[in-house]
């Protein structure tokens, strides 16, 4: 029952499940052991290791709430603990199993000179990008390097610093004097934050694969910005890490090129992907890594989610914004913006479990800022500030927004100037049942037309009148305040 109800994101009911199993068994190691995980979900995570601890005193060498406490530390930065406890992954029934366990696993102590060594990935793409970052601090050991990876990354880190072959998983090896999985690594070099190997780019990109896919761009008119929305859909903790498209549409300006860094696109993404216009998506163009990789090196900014994109990104050394959500995986640390790992990355954390739309606000007002572009950062009503262009007289304006669905009233309220550019304000009062997202839509159709800026707020009571109409004079002090804020900011 507490595992459904955790499915459910329903977590103080999860706990109260958990309290009531171990007052009624107080030896239920395994009921401590869930309870660390929800307390971690809830970003509870001193709490976590306590009551992990709990759990491994009442059951000594308990796997999992050992492998549990070692992600929670690893997340707080205890790393020299936390890399020892990680081994206890191979031990673990829900783990896959260590390849090349046969051969001599090196500990970080014996001698490499002379000697060949194989790194083999494990876990996810992602994993295998950033642990690979080791392969020249082996090299500089004295010993030869043999990577050995998933298919899809063959290419892609075939010119890795210090390694003499990349192989793919499955295929012949050659005589190898050791063997050690990527994320063990860690723990032989013993890394510690201020010892991470975190010089980039330590991936480099074929040129010709740049050259083409400029061409297929062509010329560069407005800022790049390389999006990708969701991750692999059979991680198991997709449904924290993923977003859907439609969360993002409030934030694609036409003031940016947004280029879809995203191959596999999810059955629910794809009529608001039909939508957007202003996405550029390539699809199965995008053949492998090598080709994300030139996408990546000509966007001015990758936005992505904690998927392998990010790490790549990251890795290439180009700017890179990571989507995370309130509870993240351990290698994002917690309570910064950025990241030991990645140099270039910064980190944009739910400030609520599952609430992506302050997430998405706060890198539209950054993007504006980094871009020296004028930016409305809050409506008067929860509801988002929305960018586009447009140029129409106010009366046609506000006569075609009151056509649409949903809308009760719509005020042009102000046309303001910042760097040279028209900004018209515009104040809607929507119905109670108007559906949101189809008024986005709708506007951001008229603003495919016209050439200067609009900003849309949605009001709420304290800006409309007693017959429900727009209060301009209200909405207009509104509007100026915010204005002389984008103004400073930019």
């Amino acid at each position: 029952m507490a595992l459904a109800l955790v499915e459910q994101g329903k977590l103080e009911e999860a706990l109260a499940a958990y309290e009531r199993a171990i007052a009624i068994k107080p030896d239920h190691a395994e009921a401590y052991n869930n309870t660390g995980v929800v307390l971690q979900q809830q970003g509870k995570v001193d709490e976590a290791i306590a009551v992990y601890e709990q759990a491994i005193a009442i059951k000594p060498g308990y796997v999992g709430a050992i492998f549990n406490k070692s992600l929670a530390l690893l997340l707080t930065g205890e790393f020299i603990q936390g890399w020892k406890l990680h081994e206890y992954r191979w031990k673990g029934k829900s783990f896959e199993t260590q390849r090349h366990a046969s051969l001599p696993m090196w500990s970080g102590k014996e001698p490499l000179q002379g000697k060949t060594i194989l790194l083999h990935s494990e876990q996810g793409l992602g994993d295998t990008i950033q642990f690979s970052r080791y392969t020249e601090s082996l090299f500089n050991l004295g010993c030869r390097v043999i990577l050995e990876v998933q298919p899809p990354l063959v290419l892609l880190l075939s010119n890795l610093a210090g390694i003499s072959q990349v192989v793919a998983q499955g295929m012949p090896l050659p005589n190898i004097d050791f063997q050690i999985p990527l994320m063990s690594l860690p723990l032989a070099c013993k890394t510690v934050e201020e010892t991470i190997p975190c010089v980039v780019p330590y991936i480099s990109i074929d040129t010709s694969k740049i050259i083409s896919w400029s061409e297929r761009l062509g010329p560069r008119t407005k800022p790049r910005i390389g999006i990708v929305w969701s991750g692999n859909a059979a991680h198991k903790n997709d449904h924290n890490r993923s977003t859907v498209l439609q969360q993002w549409l409030p934030m694609l300006s036409n003031e940016y090129q947004w280029i879809s860094l995203q191959k596999e696109v999810r059955e629910c993404d794809r009529e608001a992907l039909s939508i957007a216009t202003q996405i550029v998506h390539f699809g199965d163009e995008i053949k492998d890594f090598t080709d994300t990789a030139a996408l990546c090196h000509l966007c001015d900014v990758v936005l992505s989610v904690d998927t392998s994109v990010a790490h790549l990104a990251g890795a290439l050394g180009r700017p890179v914004w990571v989507l995370l959500p309130f509870a993240p995986d351990w290698r994002w640390l917690l309570d910064r913006d950025d990241s030991p790992w990645y140099p270039t990355a910064k980190l944009y954390r739910q400030q609520n479990i599952g609430d992506w739309t302050n997430v998405i606000e706060r890198i539209s007002v950054d993007l504006a800022q980094a871009f020296n572009l004028p930016y409305l950062a809050q409506s008067l009503a929860d509801d988002m500030v929305i960018m586009g262009d447009m140029k129409v007289p106010s009366l046609i304006l506000e006569d075609t927004l009151r056509t649409g669905a949903g809308i009760k009233d719509a005020a042009v309220v102000g046309v303001e100037a910042i760097g040279g550019d028209d900004i018209v304000c515009v104040a809607l009062v929507l119905a109670d049942d108007a559906n949101v997202e189809a008024i986005r839509v709708g506007i951001q159709q008229l603003w495919a037309v016209y050439k200067v800026r609009i900003i849309i707020a949605v009001v709420d009571d304290l800006a409309r009148t007693e017959s429900g109409k727009v209060n301009r004079a209200n909405v207009r002090d509104f509007f100026r305040q915010q204005l002389e804020i984008a103004t400073t900011k930019s």
